[in-house]
């Protein structure tokens, strides 16, 4: 998985296992095909559900239809016989025959058809009929042969009426069958319909249910899937106008079921990071910056030129060396030291013993102040000598400790200052003394000003300043006040090891 380290903050695109379609396309095409499939599904069920009705309806239908012919191919084969006797004319004899031929065809086909039907009912009455019709014809088929033997044969006309007029009569008596089988039959059709009326309202009810729910899940599908794409393309919107009004901690890591928005959401929970990374370290370094001028002020302790300040230390010192005042020149000479180091290293990381030896000349400075009742040690570890340290850390720290503990003291007492490696990558830096020491509350108090409410202005304002420019460089360094054991106040700053100069 991919993870994006920034400063401080790190990210991972969400993965919970679900699976995702690949593309918006694809997520569209795949609802659509699930619509498509309600539809083919609800299709197939109506025709399931009305197959078996519509099957006996056609039966029905068709074999009516099928009785109805036999009627017209019986007429007209009927009246090819009349035209021939009636007109003595051979030519519709060869007409007759194979209307006839086709008619007794015919008649098998119907036979086949009329005995499925009678299955299909469950009712052979109708069938019983037609084969009586089916007789009727075949003896009219034999008679009409006779007759037209009679008339090849040149038989007297009285004799061939008669014969035709007996043909007349079986006609008449196969239309009245016919007619009494199509009534049957269509008392078969009007029977079905009654019957089957109640079982197609309910299926059609259930049809109208499976419809609704189909519907139904049509339209929840779909919506889910149009706000699968919506939802987090407004969400997106939002946090890009967070994100241009500068609220960088709008912008959220966003899930997405779509690669494309999912790459998007990345990409902008990336550039938020990135944005607000960049912006906290601009304003990092103009915190520092301006803490560090403002130590470099308070260590002057007045809005002076420095330039002239330290031109005057030497002619000052000059003089003292005229009139031989041994005394005067060692403070000058320190105090120089000390405005030289503010003057000349602008840098805003300097070495553990640069840091060293600038608090020494502080520590002379006031020696000379306090005489005896002031003493000091320094102890610098060469391993840690050459590391890479904010400028101006370690004098307020020592300020404190004369001012606060030395100072309230009447018999004085020593400041002791050390540097040493801590473990592999962190370096300790130490400065404590047995003077007056600090209580519970006023340990609490300082604990309070330096690291809850920086921004109260009043005392301890240089480890105040000390401490906010530490956290800039580096935001796992450590400041600890504790009581010694002799009876004043340990400051123990624990940093990351840096570059080496």
């Amino acid at each position: 998985m991919e993870v994006f380290v920034l400063g401080m903050r790190d990210y991972s695109p969400p993965n919970d296992g679900r699976p995702r379609f690949a593309t918006i396309r694809r997520q569209l095409l795949w609802s659509y095909g699930v619509l498509v499939f309600l539809i083919l599904g609800l299709t197939a069920s109506f025709g399931w559900m009305f197959l078996d009705y519509y099957a006996q309806v056609d039966e029905l239908l068709s074999l009516n239809a099928s009785t109805a012919t036999i009627t017209i191919k019986l007429e007209d084969t009927h009246q090819l016989l009349e035209n021939t006797i009636n007109y003595e004319d051979e030519s519709y004899i060869r007409p007759y025959r194979n209307r006839r031929d086709d008619l007794e065809d015919y008649i098998r086909e119907y036979d086949s058809l009329a005995l499925r039907t009678a299955e299909l009912l469950n009712d052979f009455d109708a069938y019983y009929q037609f084969l009586e019709i089916q007789e009727l014809i075949l003896i009219y088929a034999a008679e009409s042969d006779i007759l037209l033997s009679l008339f090849g044969r040149g038989a007297q006309r009285i004799e061939l009426y008669d014969k035709l007029y007996s043909l007349r009569d079986l006609n008449y008596r196969i239309y009245e069958l016919q007619s009494a089988l199509l009534v049957r039959q269509n008392n078969y059709l009007r029977n079905f319909y009654n019957d089957y009326a109640p079982l197609v309202r309910r299926r059609l009810i259930g049809l109208s249910g499976i419809a609704l729910v189909f519907v139904l899940f049509a339209v929840v599908w779909t919506l889910r899937q149009a706000a699968a794409i919506s939802r987090p393309l407004h969400r997106l919107a939002t946090m890009n106008m967070e994100l241009a009004a500068g609220r960088f901690d709008a912008v959220e890591p966003l899930e997405a079921r779509n690669r494309e928005i999912q790459a998007l959401a990345d990409s902008m929970v990336y550039m938020a990071a990135r944005l607000s990374d960049s912006i906290e370290l601009e304003k990092r370094n103009f915190i520092m910056e301006n803490s560090l001028k403002q130590a470099r002020l308070e260590a002057l302790q007045a809005q002076v030129n420095p330039h002239f300040l330290f031109n005057a230390l030497n002619t000052v010192k000059s003089l003292s060396q005229i009139e031989d005042a041994t005394r005067t020149e060692s403070i000058l000479e320190a105090l120089a030291a000390f405005l030289r180091y503010t003057l000349e290293n602008p840098d805003s990381q300097v070495t553990v013993s640069q840091e060293f030896a600038m608090a020494e000349h502080y520590l002379r400075i006031q020696k000379m102040r306090f005489g005896n009742r002031l003493s000091y040690e320094v102890d610098l570890d060469e391993a840690v000598a050459d590391v890479l340290v904010p400028s101006l850390i370690v004098q307020p720290l020592v300020e404190n400790a004369v001012i606060h503990g030395i100072e309230p003291r009447k018999d004085g007492g020593t400041v002791h200052l050390s540097a040493a490696p801590e473990d592999v990558d962190r370096t300790c830096i130490e400065v404590f003394d047995d003077g007056a020491g600090m209580s519970e509350d006023d340990l609490a108090r300082i604990e309070t000003l330096l690291f809850r409410e920086p921004t109260i202005e009043g005392t301890h304002v240089g480890l105040r300043n000390t401490w906010r420019r530490l956290k800039l460089v580096d935001p796992d360094a450590h400041m600890e006040f504790r009581k010694s054991n002799a009876g004043g106040v340990v400051v123990r700053l624990s940093l990351s090891t840096g570059f080496r100069s």
